[in-house]
């Protein structure tokens, strides 16, 4: 055989090695929040949730091994801004990663954000809560709607709180007329607490993506094997 075509003949072997195979020994860190169903922590101290169980599916099938860790979230995406984790299920806000991530291409989820409100008036844009009060919880950029609530132009005055149960809490004594909540965890809490005259307008579905630091090795690879499992 010729030496030339031989030589070729080697080379394109490794070139068109699958992304998958390439990747099957790495060891990924998942970080994830207190986000029930979705992701959480049971009563035996280990992650649990809707979209624990699915990424576990995906990461094994994809041929990676896995550790995952529970985190506040400033920590968590400081963590990933840093690579002292490789990997989240989070919202596409590029104003909270400042281009430190890159994002998957197919959702794995969608979440609901809504308004509750005990005045019956109803909201059809984040704008129709200017010069108001909202409670919002900490920790949640809502996808970028936070930032809309913090500017000043429009006189919104935000009153954080730690949980869904405690917003709600307070919405219910009249701290504010308005709550900002994602919807699953929301009805959680509402299992526990009676509001009268209760309203709840939706604001916005947002898609749930992997979420990878740029300094995870082969980053757009690791990602492109998730989303190729899904």
């Amino acid at each position: 055989m010729d030496k030339r075509l031989l030589k070729t003949i080697f080379f394109s072997a490794f070139i068109f090695i699958p992304v998958s195979y390439v990747e099957s020994k790495t060891t990924l860190t998942l970080g994830y929040i207190e986000f029930p169903p979705f992701t959480y922590t049971n009563r035996l101290g280990l992650a649990d949730g809707l979209l624990i169980k699915k990424t576990k599916k995906i990461l094994t099938q994809a041929g990676f091994k896995y550790h995952i860790f529970a985190l506040p979230t400033n920590r968590l995406l400081y963590y990933l801004k840093h690579g002292k984790i490789d990997l989240w299920l989070g919202i596409n806000d590029q104003n909270e990663y400042q281009h430190t991530v890159l994002v998957g291409t197919k959702a794995l989820t969608e979440i609901n954000l809504n308004i509750y409100s005990v005045n019956g008036k109803k909201i059809d844009l984040i704008t129709d809560l200017n010069n108001n009060e909202i409670i919002v919880i900490r920790g949640y950029r809502y996808g970028g709607f936070l930032d809309v609530l913090q500017k000043t132009k429009n006189n919104i005055t935000l009153f954080t709180t730690k949980s869904h149960k405690s917003a709600f809490a307070m919405l219910a004594h009249h701290r504010a007329p308005y709550l900002l909540a994602y919807q699953h965890p929301a009805d959680l809490a509402l299992e526990q607490i009676t509001i009268d005259n209760l309203t709840i307008n939706h604001i916005s579905t947002l898609p749930v993506f992997f979420i990878i630091s740029k300094k995870t090795t082969n980053a757009a690879q690791v990602l492109t094997a998730l989303d190729e499992n899904m």
